[in-house]
């Protein structure tokens, strides 16, 4: 017996493990535009540019800054990134985070995942800012020892 179709008000989590997959992390991009419902993707590290350029074309040229799924989770991808690198886009991964989820918030000032991206790239920003990485972890310093 075949599953009824979702009403329209019903939201559709969907997760994409692409698993180095170039074909699955272009499924991932064009779900991250689907207008309706939220998108987790899971990309490994060494697919995060391609993952990023697809997701690009998709909120960028093909939605022109219109679908706010796709400019967050672009967003979430630059955060990932994290990136030293400049190019048009900024002068940094984060920059360009900053930018495509404010834009999102542009759009829609009440997408609540809009603004959890946006505390986690403050976040993110703040552990540079204080010389921390959030990829690699510090070693504590160990305390003195009073005579």
């Amino acid at each position: 017996m075949a599953k009824p179709e979702p009403e329209a008000s019903e939201k559709w989590d969907v997760v994409v493990i692409t698993n180095g997959e170039p074909d699955l992390a272009r499924l991932a991009a064009i779900l991250a535009a689907v207008p309706r419902g939220s998108v987790a993707i899971q990309i490994r590290e060494k697919d995060l540019d391609g993952a990023i350029a697809t997701i690009r074309e998709a909120a960028v040229v093909d939605a022109q800054f219109k679908n706010v799924e796709a400019l967050v989770n672009l967003g979430m991808l630059y955060i990932k990134r994290n990136n030293k690198v400049e190019d048009q886009d900024g002068k940094s991964d984060l920059g360009r985070a900053k930018r495509f989820i404010q834009s999102a918030l542009a759009l829609d000032d009440g997408y609540m995942p809009a603004f959890n991206q946006l505390a986690i790239l403050y976040l993110e920003t703040a552990k540079q800012a204080a010389g921390r990485d959030s990829k690699r972890r510090m070693a504590s310093h160990g305390r003195e020892k009073k005579v």
